[in-house]
């Protein structure tokens, strides 16, 4: 069933001992709705909620010491994600893979590194005397 008419069955085939299996097509109006979704999803930024902005929301929830201990442990994921689409992406540039396919890997690696590096200042502006102060004040709330 399609009831948006955007694939439609081509054949059933039967090969060897294998069961029977439906052969899907693209339609002229599936193909369609497909460019206008992709020119959209390409053209317009989207605001995206990542669970970190949540967490960051909240970090005053935690002491700044507990905090940084955190955000290195945070370091310590994203680096070695990092390093895990670097050796993706080498690995693919070897066996000659268009960049075009590996767009989204280098995406990835760009955002892990744009995090690493606020995750960096973070832990740095944690550290801050003047913010220890301004948080324990806080937390014993008005005197």
């Amino acid at each position: 069933m399609n009831p948006a008419g955007f694939v439609a069955e081509q054949q059933t085939v039967r090969d060897t001992q294998r069961p029977e299996r439906t052969i899907y097509a693209i339609t002229g109006d599936g193909r369609t709705e497909l460019y206008d979704w992709m020119r959209e999803l390409v053209a317009r930024p989207r605001e995206e909620y990542p669970h970190f902005g949540v967490a960051l929301s909240l970090l005053a929830v935690l002491s700044p010491a507990e905090a940084a201990e955190l955000l290195t442990q945070r370091l310590a994921a994203l680096a070695a994600q990092a390093q895990e689409v670097r050796a993706l992406l080498g690995r693919a540039a070897d066996d000659g893979v268009l960049w075009v396919f590996l767009a989204e890997e280098e995406y990835r690696l760009a955002v892990l590194e744009a995090e690493h590096r606020f995750v960096t200042t973070l832990i740095t502006s944690l550290a801050d005397p003047d913010y220890e102060r301004t948080w324990r004040q806080f937390m014993e709330g008005p005197t």
